[in-house]
């Protein structure tokens, strides 16, 4: 329920609101902070106050904001122009993806729900849609990143005034991981690490041998991406410095670009701002810390403090003295990988489960081992996964930051380039805390790092 709301004390113009969020059920906490413009109320955290629930994500559009909820529905605050608001009893929502004037909902069952602004054809979804992994609102069009990895794109001007081409990607793109759109343009961030953009003027073309990129955003005329060295790399319109990220700006983890302004997230949970700053969109809060995700709206910005992760439950039940099954008790959410299970306790050993999940909730257990000398029923214990850790590279060798660890047990590091295929580094090591710093050797650097309990 809330713990306390924060309101503004600045008229109608700029504000800096905060509602407190506690989960009954973990005891962990969510917090939501939003600055800048609040000429349309997109900053004003009253309806979360109104109506609490656990927030997994957060969304930003010209002049909204949406957050999105543990039970797969949406709040959203802004702009009351006919629209705007969220279609009466949607539910089962996996991602929420504003654009300018339109917004998007990708649901479980992998098909698409639009609504807002259709006059160049960004709501009308094309038939038979389905199997859709993202999704991208731009000021105009949509996109939609499919699971075989490449893109749909639909609305957005197709014989416009300034001869610009058509905001769809490129024929034949494929491998893509993730996707961003603007003022009629589409990016496509690529397995590789490489940058495809369609449409849009030649400014929204990635720089010269940009590789290595882990995350890009976009506003209606500002591409930024993030490097595996923590670095922003930003293009396109600069009328208001917006592509002139701090020289000395690093560590960062995600971006996210408004109207004339840039934010990033650092791996400290910390959030650096700038560009266009008369809404005090980009001056960030003094006491904003422990920072977990971003979103930027045209003049405003959002950000969720703490963990997104709302905890899984279960219970296991034994016959003959062995565990024949673990029943998911809450399904919890906010999973972006299957958590650890661990089965303690009832005077047994040996019994392994494993855990499977669907758009951030546990779904189901699997025993895969039964173990034996049950008396009693185990206790169930639902373990975060590994967080993809930050790293820093040093000629052959890794600094891997790790948390979620269990006091005592021992862990593998592994490596992987495209999240599919992962590879051993080093060997094992004793988790003496649960939170622990280690350097690896390494022959070849991944992007991404993890680490895995070794029973």
């Amino acid at each position: 329920m809330p713990a306390g709301l924060l309101k503004c004390a600045l008229m109608l113009i700029t504000c800096l609101n905060v509602t407190l969020l506690a989960d009954l059920c973990s005891g962990a906490t969510t917090r939501v902070q939003a600055w800048g413009s609040n000429a349309a109320g997109q900053t004003n955290l009253a309806p979360l106050a109104a109506n609490p629930n656990w927030i997994i994500s957060i969304a930003a559009s010209g002049y909204g904001t949406y957050a999105l909820n543990c039970d797969g529905t949406v709040t959203y605050w802004g702009e009351k122009s006919p629209g705007y608001e969220v279609p009466e009893g949607l539910s089962g929502v996996a991602q929420i993806a504003a654009g300018t004037f339109h917004t998007l909902a990708l649901k479980e069952d992998g098909t698409v729900v639009a609504w807002g602004y259709n006059g160049f054809g960004a709501t009308s979804v094309p038939a038979g849609l389905n199997r859709v992994k993202s999704l991208a609102g731009g000021t105009w069009h949509s996109a939609a990143l499919l699971e075989n990895g490449t893109v749909t794109v639909w609305g957005g001007f197709t014989n416009n005034p300034e001869g610009l081409p058509f905001a769809g990607v490129p024929l034949g793109l494929r491998d893509v991981a993730s996707i961003v759109a603007g003022d009629n343009f589409t990016a496509a961030l690529k397995r590789d690490g490489t940058v495809v953009v369609g449409g849009g003027r030649m400014v929204m073309q990635p720089p010269t041998g940009l590789r290595d990129v882990t995350q890009i955003a976009a506003g209606p005329t500002l591409i930024l991406a993030v490097t595996s060295s923590g670095k922003v790399v930003a293009w396109g319109n600069d009328y208001m410095d917006q592509t002139r990220a701090p020289s000395d700006l690093s560590d960062v983890i995600s971006v996210s670009a408004g109207h004339g302004h840039g934010i990033a997230l650092k791996s400290d949970g910390t959030v650096v701002a700038w560009g266009w700053n008369q809404f005090g969109e980009a001056t960030v809060p003094a006491s904003l810390t422990g920072v977990s995700a971003i979103a930027a709206g045209w003049y405003h910005n959002v950000a969720l403090i703490g963990s997104s992760l709302h905890r899984a439950a279960a219970e296991a039940a034994i016959a003959n003295g062995k565990v024949v099954q673990v029943d998911v008790t809450e399904g919890g959410c906010g999973y972006s990988e299957p958590p650890l299970v661990q089965i303690e306790g009832g005077a047994g050993s040996g019994a392994k489960a494993k855990a499977v999940v669907n758009h951030g909730v546990l779904v189901s257990i699997e025993v895969e081992n039964p173990g034996e000398g049950y008396a009693t029923a185990p206790t169930v214990k639902i373990v975060s996964p590994p967080a993809a850790a930050r790293l820093r590279v040093q000629v052959s060798r890794v600094v891997v930051a790790l948390s979620n660890l269990i006091v005592g047990d021992q862990y593998q590091l592994y490596s992987s380039k495209d999240l599919l295929e992962w590879h051993p580094i080093g060997g094992f090591f004793l988790a003496e805390s649960d939170s622990v710093s280690r350097e690896f050797e390494v022959k070849e650097t991944g992007q991404y790092f993890r680490a895995v309990q070794i029973h």
